[in-house]
């Protein structure tokens, strides 16, 4: 650019120093001389520079437009074109995941959980053990039957038939006895034999030295147990032998025989019973029960008067209730049906207006088959109910003409359950406890909070309890609000968030206000949520209310509507964290600004625009028709969140006429006409193909940055930067976990798409640059005019040259006048340009080895007249890399021009 003005010039300032020594007055004669001219121009440049060689550059960094343009490889010298581009914002995530969603619940505590409306009690009227005192019986000889000695079982009293006072057994024949499974110091007989005869007593076997034994045996002789003495008795000794009736049935009329026996037999016995005395003692025996051989039928069964007390967490005096019921279940465990006669359930105690012995609920005429149970439901109007309740029952039987077992657990059992509506209750204060549950209801938007250790972290909000009143006629000591999955620092499972209601002095900090006092006025408590976290796994915050009543020995009323209420609500929550499993996120980088579901790249209200002032730089530096070769776009995400992501993008780059160039995706960053986002892009309304779009994958984010690189292999960067777009619109929506998953989410998110740019000068195929001087070419009509005394005929400018650049240049000069119409162009257009041959090239496309060359441009009298008309001169070159490869220029490249010029000149003297 600059040699072809210091050419022209230098053409010029030669033209009039040849002038100046030729004759200009008398004799007046002409003649036509040929002038070899010396050397017009002699330069070498460096393609970039200054660089410290002294050498002028054809790129002059020193210009304002390029000090900041150009940068040079330290290592290979190869130039690049370098630009960093703002980073693009793309907005707060946290406010588009917009994760808590909590509506008002109303927390209270009514009579109804503090009163206890529901009560039991159970009256259990069972037969009973029935028990014989200890007893004695001097020693007696035995009955002897035959060749058998018995001892009766009657015999001194050692047992007494049993008896109750719930069944009536009279009339009843008793066919046996039922022991309980005692033993030891119960149920046990002890038989001591006594010998007075002259021999040893044996057995029945009557072998020397046998030892007798006890039977035990029916009346008809059946053998029940048997029991050794614990020795063989010589005369005048005793033996012992202890029969356990521990869980036994003893018939009745059973009997005791004496196995026993003397050397000579029976006989000494049955001859004279009184050579053996047989004494007998009892411990207290205790009976299970009784076999009858029937049951006579029966007018009055079971206890006319119990009292119980109703159980319930409440110590009441007394329930007024406005409606409910009471469920009676009988439980008939005797061995033969009854009848109810009647079933009354009154007060022990009087209270309110009731009086003691007021008969709340009562029932008759139910039959209950043997051994069966049988629910009787009574409803309850308003009735007055005392903590202590006596039940009257009155029960018959028809009983039984077959063998009966009456046990000693056999007979009626009253349970009574009652669930009432409470319309006022009477009681003493004495620190009662009671607890309540619920939750609150929770909407995490695309958020699953799927694992125990996932949860949300508030930065701040608050939780607000409002218009909390006591309105019960009892002071609370202590009333505690839990959350447990709201927690605070060190968020363990032992640091949920309580909230405390206990003594006279507020402590927000530690979540403790002063206690709930009776028929207190309403406050309103705010609860700082700032760091805590929220854990959840199925939609709901639980909330837990534990309370505990004054002690008083004064009588509180609690009436149903009287209750400790507040209503919960979280206000002004801001997300600072979340740990958690996420859907899908689309985030949109430009805005939906008409909400019509499509993004417009060329709109400037749904796309962002920034300048691609490299490019700017290259259209103002001259080129056109621009081939460049390994351009990359850098993209550079900035974000705190661990996370993948995916931008989908269409990028439009416009040039200084308007024409638009997409970048479009190639490789793994194609998007495919399937994809279902394809169809959100469009250019002023219309949609734009999936070959316009480009999808850039950035995996595994770790909080900090990542950088992709747009090259030629993912994408259609070279054609898009040879467009020379000036300006570059951009619409985007990136997709935060595309394939859904966990997510550790630290708010404020900094999400921030950086664009870069790098393009190195590496030239493939041509390019066209131009470059206009301003010049004063009025000075050449002097040499054109006929008048003059020293004229141009023709000239011939020859250019030699050494190019160690490996581009060619074709070179033409086009002069325009001062309206900037053309008036010539050298040479002209149908005539070949000045050619500069490319250097040699390495492999790599840098140069090695040097061209050389001359050119020649003839200039007439014609050309050199409309030359002279010129205000400017055009620098029109033709940059040649050639077909094969690409061309990479360093900064260090130098080409050597030299101009010289043969003229004829027409020389007039005289006048």
């Amino acid at each position: 650019m600059r040699e072809g003005k210091t050419s022209i010039l230098l053409f010029s300032l030669f033209l009039v120093w040849g002038a100046c020594d030729l004759p200009t007055k008398n004799p007046d004669f002409s003649f036509t001389a040929d002038v070899q001219a010396p050397l017009i121009f002699d330069k070498s440049f460096v393609f970039l520079g200054p660089d410290g060689s002294a050498l002028d550059a054809l790129i002059d960094t020193t210009k304002t437009s390029f000090d900041s343009l150009f940068t040079v490889s330290s290592r290979s010298e190869e130039i690049f074109i370098v630009q960093e581009i703002d980073a693009f914002d793309v907005g707060d995530i946290g406010q588009a995941i917009d994760p808590v969603n909590a509506d008002p619940v109303d927390l209270g505590v009514s009579i109804g959980e503090l009163a206890t409306p529901s009560f039991a009690g159970t009256i259990a009227q069972q037969i009973g053990v029935y028990e014989s005192d200890a007893a004695s019986a001097p020693p007696i000889p035995p009955a002897v039957e035959g060749s058998s000695a018995y001892y009766p079982a009657e015999a001194g009293g050692l047992f007494a038939p049993p008896d109750n006072d719930f069944v009536d057994l009279s009339g009843s024949t008793m066919t046996g006895y039922v022991f309980t499974a005692e033993s030891g110091t119960v149920n046990t007989l002890t038989f001591t034999v006594s010998n007075n005869y002259s021999e040893v007593l044996t057995d029945g076997s009557f072998a020397p030295g046998s030892i007798p034994d006890l039977v035990v045996e029916t009346a008809s002789g059946v053998e029940i147990a048997r029991q050794s003495f614990d020795r063989a008795p010589a005369p005048g000794q005793t033996a012992i032998a202890t029969v356990d009736l521990a869980g036994s049935t003893l018939p009745a009329g059973a009997r005791f025989r004496l196995d026993v026996g003397t050397p000579s037999g029976f006989q000494p016995i049955a001859d004279d019973p009184t050579i053996i005395g047989i004494a007998a003692a009892s411990t207290l025996i205790r009976y299970d029960g009784v076999v009858l051989s029937s049951l006579p039928a029966q007018t009055d069964i079971g206890d006319s008067n119990s009292e119980f007390t109703a159980a319930g967490e409440l110590d009441f005096v007394g329930l007024v209730t406005s409606s409910g019921s009471i469920e009676i279940t009988i439980d008939n465990n005797l061995p033969v049906p009854i009848v109810i006669d009647d079933i009354r359930l009154s007060n022990v105690d009087a209270f309110d207006t009731y009086s003691a012995g007021h008969t709340f609920a009562m029932t008759s005429g139910q039959s209950i088959a043997a051994r069966s149970s049988l629910v009787i439901p009574i409803s309850l109007g308003s009735t007055g109910i005392s903590r202590t309740i006596r039940a009257t029952i009155f029960a018959s039987s028809p009983g039984s003409t077959g063998s009966v077992t009456l046990l000693s657990q056999d007979g009626i059992t009253l349970t009574i359950q009652a669930d009432t509506e409470i319309d006022r209750a009477y009681f003493r204060p004495n620190g009662e406890e009671f607890s309540t549950a619920g939750n609150v209801q929770v909407a995490f938007d695309e958020i699953q909070l799927s694992d125990p250790g996932d949860y949300i972290e508030i930065a701040s909000g608050l939780l607000q309890i409002s218009d909390l009143i006591n309105n019960l006629d009892v002071s609370m000591d202590l009333v505690e609000i839990t959350f447990p999955q709201i927690r605070t620092a060190p968020y363990g499972s032992s640091d949920s968030l309580r909230i405390r209601f206990q003594g006279g002095v507020d402590n927000p900090a530690s979540h403790i206000f002063k206690a709930l006092s009776r028929n207190a006025a309403p406050r309103n408590i705010d609860i700082d949520l700032s760091s805590v976290r929220l854990y959840s796994v199925a939609g709901a915050l639980d909330y837990n209310l534990h309370a505990r009543a004054e002690e008083s020995s004064q009588v509180r009323v609690l009436a149903s509507g009287d209750d400790i209420s507040s209503t919960i609500t979280a206000q002004q929550i801001q997300v600072g964290a979340i740990q958690a499993t996420i859907d899908p996120l689309t985030i949109h980088v430009t805005d939906d600004s008409n909400s019509d579901g499509l993004l417009d790249v060329l709109q400037p209200e749904e796309s962002i625009e920034t300048s691609l002032s490299a490019v700017n730089d290259l259209a103002a530096f001259g080129f056109s028709s621009l081939s460049l070769a390994g351009s990359e776009l850098t993209f550079e995400l900035s974000t705190n969140v661990e996370a993948d992501y995916v931008l989908y993008a269409a990028i439009a780059g416009l040039d200084s006429e308007g024409a638009v160039t997409y970048l479009g995706g190639r490789g793994n960053m194609e998007v495919l006409p399937s994809d279902t986002l394809v169809g959100t892009f469009v250019a002023n309304g219309a949609p734009l193909s999936a070959s316009d779009l480009i999808r850039i994958d950035i995996s595994s984010v770790e909080a900090a940055q990542s950088t992709v690189v747009l090259s030629d292999a993912n994408s259609s960067v070279d054609d898009f930067i040879n467009s020379l777009p000036g300006s570059v619109r951009i619409a985007g929506i990136v997709i935060l976990q595309p394939g859904g998953g966990p997510v550790s989410i630290q708010l404020p998110v900094d999400l921030d798409i950086g664009l870069g740019a790098s393009i190195p000068l590496r030239f493939r195929g041509d390019a066209t640059f131009a470059k206009t001087v301003s010049a004063d070419l009025s000075g050449l009509n002097n040499l054109a005019d006929d008048e003059s005394s020293v004229s141009l005929d023709a000239a011939i400018i020859r250019l030699s040259y050494e190019n160690e650049i490996p581009l060619g240049l074709d070179a033409r000069i086009r002069i325009v006048d001062g309206n900037g119409a053309p008036t010539v162009t050298i040479p002209a257009l149908t005539e070949p340009s000045m050619t500069i041959a490319a250097s040699e090239t390495t492999e790599f496309g840098t140069a090695s080895t040097a061209s050389s060359g001359v050119s020649e441009i003839a200039i007439d009298r014609a050309t050199l007249l409309q030359m002279a008309q010129g205000a400017d001169i055009e620098l029109l070159l033709n940059v040649s890399a050639g077909q094969q490869g690409v061309r990479r220029v360093r900064a260090s490249d130098q080409i050597k021009v030299d101009m010289s010029g043969e003229f004829d000149l027409k020389v007039s003297t005289g006048n």
